[in-house]
């Protein structure tokens, strides 16, 4: 099916009217910490209520992870959980490592982005997400269909459908 396999063109910056083409937007180049995780679900929210429904992060932050280190193996797998409900489903990243040579092993993006290179126990619980995520594109699928059509934003805040919720407004993320 040509709607399946069609080619989707990435940015990194868009503005208003930019959803007529069809466009992705991606934040940019993120740290790779928690703090930058909560941005981006704020970042998504925003981007999807100005019209532009095709939003995507870099899972795992862009810049700054260390793929031996335990806490960056915490934040990647929160990041593929908050991935696998994003409009596009990317990982991608400038990764550190301690165990390899990063540089021979992965070009000038230092540490690799396979995920049985993140540990077993974060292998395990990205491949569950993995797995959700390829369950869920019939779903997405269809949503790709609302926005195309009736303009309705993939991701989107509480309030947009429970709008008689009045707790759902003031909801941030």
């Amino acid at each position: 099916d040509l709607r399946e396999n069609s080619p989707v063109m990435l940015a990194r910056s868009a503005w208003a009217g930019s959803q007529r083409f069809g466009v992705s937007v991606w934040s940019g180049d993120t740290s790779s910490n928690f703090n930058s995780l909560r941005q981006q679900v704020r970042a998504g929210l925003n981007m999807a209520m100005s019209g532009i429904p095709y939003w995507t992060t870099d899972i795992g932050g862009y810049q700054g992870g260390n793929i031996d280190d335990y806490s960056f193996r915490q934040l990647i797998v929160r990041w593929f959980q908050f991935g696998a409900f994003s409009p596009f489903f990317r990982n991608h990243g400038r990764r550190g490592a301690n165990h390899i040579d990063a540089a021979d092993e992965c070009g000038s993006t230092n540490g690799s982005n396979e995920i049985w290179n993140f540990g077993q126990e974060a292998e395990e619980f990205i491949a569950i997400m993995m797995r959700i995520r390829e369950q869920l594109r019939p779903y997405v699928m269809e949503q790709y269909r609302a926005a195309s059509e009736r303009a309705e934003p993939i991701i989107r805040p509480l309030f947009y459908d429970f709008w008689k919720e009045d707790d759902a407004a003031a909801v941030e993320d």
